[in-house]
């Protein structure tokens, strides 16, 4: 996946702004608060439909105007030329076009430009709570497989309803309506489960060689922590389905005192240990710092065994505060995939024979 053009109008501080890229590296380079960050952020919209940065769209327009517009084209290996677009204004009103046509649902939108992204903020990958761990498993999943992301809106969609219908309970118990909400959820969300069981022991195939060779050897293991079964691994989709319903009629009682679902994937966690230890409570600073590269990494290398070529890499001040052997291990990175490098100054250790497209942001708003 490459992308060759972007255009930007009104996002955060560009006004109006035009870029080329090359189809390896690109630098983007300049002092803090000039839009680096910025820059990244709008390619990394452009696959996800979102913000790594903020939940509120509304904080991606420009303060002074009414709307942004996102313009990218790209190549794909097994797409072809891509055109998308997105739009959206301070009502919220948001409009996707890609190649032309009208995109509404999500999951038509999501994962036709995939990106990875590696900001400082990953480090709470492994010491933030499970919810930091499941947002990163779901847009990784979401981006190469779009069953799961039309399983995951429904499924959230479910359990609003269904959370409702609890809070409602000592008021209002509907017992037909809650039996119709567990059924469904019963339905995605044993699907969900058994596909992030399947997607974190490819991870973790791929991601312990990885941080083997960035940390010298230091073993690093994921592992799925169900919610549901209780459990890192079941036998059928059907066995896991027959778990959850068990489970929702197990915790029935608790859930309509607390008016709120207790079981299911929305619960979930990944299980992150080094050298046999919770690094979450004994991994330090640096070597946390490593493990969420690890993570990332092998998110480029999941991609490319599920789709069949690698996504865009965002690397959002990556660069700062690794030592030189995993700065190297980074900077070869472009032999496989286009990189976007944001950074304070140019990094050392340019590879030779690498073209680099070096573009600075000097106040573009």
């Amino acid at each position: 996946m490459i992308i060759n053009r972007l255009k930007l109008e009104n996002w955060r501080n560009y006004i109006s702004e035009e870029a080329l890229f090359d189809d390896k590296v690109n630098i983007i380079y300049g002092a803090n608060a000039q839009g680096k960050t910025n820059l990244l952020e709008a390619i990394s919209y452009l696959g996800m439909a979102s913000s790594f940065r903020t939940a509120d769209d509304l904080d991606l327009i420009n303060k002074d105007k009414q709307h942004f517009y996102l313009q990218a084209e790209a190549a794909s290996a097994t797409q072809g030329r891509i055109t998308i677009a997105a739009a959206m204004n301070r009502d919220k009103r948001r409009k996707w076009v890609i190649n032309g046509q009208p995109r509404r649902r999500l999951v038509d939108i999501v994962g036709i430009f995939h990106t990875v992204i590696f900001s400082p903020e990953d480090i709470y990958l492994v010491k933030g709570g499970p919810g930091c761990r499941r947002r990163w498993l779901n847009r990784q999943i979401s981006q190469i497989d779009p069953a799961y992301c039309h399983m995951l809106v429904n499924y959230n969609h479910l359990l609003r309803q269904r959370n409702a219908c609890l809070k409602a309970w000592e008021s209002s118990p509907d017992e037909d309506n809650l039996a119709v909400w567990d059924a469904q959820l019963v339905e995605y969300g044993s699907q969900i489960s058994l596909r992030r069981q399947q997607i974190i022991a490819a991870l973790n195939r791929l991601a312990a060689p990885l941080h083997d060779e960035l940390a010298a050897g230091e073993a690093l293991e994921l592992r799925y922590q169900c919610n549901i079964a209780g459990r890192e691994n079941f036998a059928s989709l059907a066995e896991l389905a027959a778990i959850f319903q068990r489970e929702l009629q197990r915790h029935s009682r608790a859930e309509r005192l607390r008016g709120a679902t207790l079981v299911g994937p929305h619960r979930d966690d990944i299980i992150i240990d080094i050298n046999g230890d919770a690094a979450r409570d004994f991994a330090s600073q640096g070597q946390q710092r490593t493990l969420a590269l690890s993570l990332k990494l092998s998110e480029l290398e999941l991609a490319y065994a599920e789709k069949g070529e690698y996504p865009v890499l965002l690397l959002d001040d990556a660069l700062s505060e690794l030592d030189d052997q995993r700065g190297r291990r980074i900077l070869e990175l472009p032999s496989k995939t286009q990189t976007f490098i944001s950074a304070a100054t140019l990094p050392p250790g340019v590879i030779q024979g690498t073209k680099w497209l070096v573009q600075a942001t000097d106040g573009v708003a």
